[in-house]
């Protein structure tokens, strides 16, 4: 049995998606050490675990007291599938996961041979290239989405959650983890890092914010990889007006928050 391999979107539109050149990027990729997993797996697997996703992951299911045994799983975002091939390697009784990449070679290359490594059941597992923002499943389908360093790369997170509203059953759940944190004394320098640069006119600031700055001043999107840097009003105002309660974790340890989102 081969793992089940679907794309969801055309190489036009896959062109398109903003940011998409980045992570399809092939050859610069090869020189990362998720393009060496099969000669450094184990430097691999080191690193990802210091990133402290799958803890993170672990420690809001406890939490929250999330059983995933029998459930329908979306992983939005999914990468090489690191995170997923551990929570399917651990909870072997989940009943599918969906893994959706925009990374061609990342979903359909790299990432059935993450599974492997771990033993997990072919049956389980079905690879998606596609965007986060036409998931070609059902509504009401999905009992846990989860997105690990990923809700911030999406260009229009409105629409998103708008999305995953749909494909979610009614007591479905979002956990949303490695999202960047910044520290109030990390905000603060950049505060003041931002005036001399106004005075001066660095790159043209004068143009784009007063002397007071905005949050997007401070906290630019990076146009390569396209991450988007959220407050905490932002994220919290963004999941109030799609209907979606939630709570917020810090993990300082880590610098990055974590959200768990439930239907109102």
């Amino acid at each position: 049995m081969k793992i089940t391999k679907t794309t969801w979107i055309s190489d036009k539109e896959l062109s398109e998606m903003f940011s998409s050149a980045y992570w399809n990027d092939e050859e610069s990729e090869k020189k990362k050490i998720w393009g060496m997993w099969e000669t450094k797996f184990d430097e691999l697997e080191s690193r990802f675990l210091k990133k402290g996703l799958y803890q993170q992951f672990n420690s809001i299911v406890k939490d929250q007291n999330i059983k995933l045994d029998g459930l329908n799983v979306t992983s939005l975002g999914a990468g090489i599938c690191m995170l997923e091939a551990m929570i399917a390697k651990k909870n072997i009784s989940l009943n599918k996961i969906y893994n959706v990449e925009l990374s061609k070679h990342r979903i359909f290359n790299i990432a059935p041979n993450i599974f492997e490594k771990y033993s997990v059941p072919k049956d389980k597992i079905e690879l998606c290239l596609g965007s986060f923002l036409d998931l070609k499943l059902d509504d009401n389908s999905q009992d846990l989405i989860i997105m690990s360093q990923a809700f911030h790369h999406c260009s229009e997170p409105e629409k998103l959650l708008i999305e995953l509203k749909r494909v979610l059953n009614r007591n479905g759940k979002i956990i949303i983890v490695g999202e960047h944190f910044f520290s109030k004394y990390e905000i603060f320098k950049k505060f003041i890092k931002h005036f001399p640069k106004y005075l001066i006119n660095y790159n043209g600031i004068r143009s784009r914010s007063s002397i007071i700055p905005t949050w997007r001043c401070l906290f630019p999107i990076d146009q390569l990889k396209g991450d988007h840097h959220y407050n905490q009003k932002q994220y919290s105002s963004m999941f109030k007006n799609a209907g979606l309660k939630s709570k917020r974790w810090v993990f300082k340890d880590y610098m990055n928050q974590a959200f768990y989102l439930s239907l109102e």
